[in-house]
């Protein structure tokens, strides 16, 4: 079994300083039963408070390895804050692992010995948090469920995890050059082919504040992580339009034939049905056309990672805890 002794937590945080500072306690306190090192890299994501270096409350912080903070210089979102910090650690660092967790309490840390044990069982793997249990309002719930139907139908994959989850540095050190990781990083896991193991944990409750994802957000988030199946939605979009049209096809002509060899055509009508089937088919092939031009065009530009620009939006990094050796 792998033993995975060094590893770095990534967490991005904007504005919710004070949620961070609990979330860096805890971490603290369960260093000691976790029997590894354990460092700590923060992504600000284009805080407009006062500099992160002075938000961070670094007391009593010793069992941690390291607390690092990598400052952006405007605000890019979770998923790509989370992308440029994985970016900058991917090969400046020596770790075994990397521990992916939002900064509000909604991801345990109490949860990551059960996850880093999941790694060590299953090393070929990139480990994620399954939710079990979730306390949010009922609307909440109703969408989220709209999603992951819409979610499965458009792509044909299911995703029932966030971000909470525990990569291999072999592993990262491929992700960070997918530009999927741009938009999402749930969806780049299961584009990336590697294998995925889901380990079932229930939501945490926020250490502090109000979450700043409002509805509007999460519709782009929600989009976004379409948007990493892109080719697969347009393929699928493809094949819905040639069966629908085929069907739109056989109700003209078989319109047209009851209206030439039978008696049951009512004099008027057939005219006017096969009028709007025919623009209901004409619909059916722009759409269909549009699709084809959007994925050829998806498919004949290379994407960037990560990896490639992220350093770009680095405004710089501070280490804020540095354990003596």
């Amino acid at each position: 079994m792998l033993a995975l002794k060094k590893i770095c937590v990534v967490t991005p945080v904007y504005e919710d300083w004070a949620a961070l500072n609990q979330l860096l306690t805890s971490l603290n306190a369960l260093v000691p039963s976790l029997s590894r090192s354990v460092s700590i890299v923060v992504v600000d994501d284009g805080s407009t408070e006062q500099s992160g270096a002075k938000m961070i409350d670094c007391e009593n912080l010793d069992n941690l390895e390291s607390v690092e903070l990598i400052e952006l210089v405007c605000n890019l979102g979770n998923q790509r804050a989370i992308a440029v910090g994985l970016a900058e650690i991917s090969h400046a660092y020596d770790f075994d692992a990397v521990v992916v967790m939002d900064s509000d309490g909604e991801d345990r840390p109490e949860d990551i010995p059960a996850l880093l044990e999941e790694a060590e069982r299953h090393p070929g793997s990139i480990i994620v948090a399954s939710r079990t249990k979730r306390q949010d309002p009922l609307s909440f719930k109703l969408l989220y469920w709209c999603y992951r139907v819409l979610f499965r139908l458009l792509t044909g994959e299911k995703i029932s995890f966030g971000n909470f989850s525990v990569i291999p540095t072999n592993m990262l050190r491929s992700l960070v050059f997918m530009p999927d990781l741009w938009n999402c990083v749930p969806a780049t896991f299961l584009r990336s082919k590697f294998p995925v193991h889901r380990y079932a944990t229930p939501r945490g409750s926020r250490y502090a504040g109000q979450s700043k994802m409002k509805v509007v957000p999460l519709m782009v988030h929600g989009l976004s992580v379409i948007s990493a199946y892109s080719d697969v939605f347009f393929v699928r979009l493809l094949i819905f339009s040639a069966i629908f049209g085929s069907f739109v096809l056989a109700a003209i002509l078989g319109i047209v034939w009851i209206r030439l060899y039978t008696d049951l055509a009512i004099p008027g009508w057939t005219t006017n049905v096969v009028l709007a089937l025919i623009i209901i088919l004409l619909q059916v092939i722009i759409v269909a056309m549009g699709s084809l031009v959007l994925l050829l065009q998806g498919r004949s530009r290379v994407g960037v990672g990560p990896k490639i620009d992220g350093n770009v939006y680095v405004r710089g990094t501070q280490t804020l805890v540095a354990r003596s050796a």
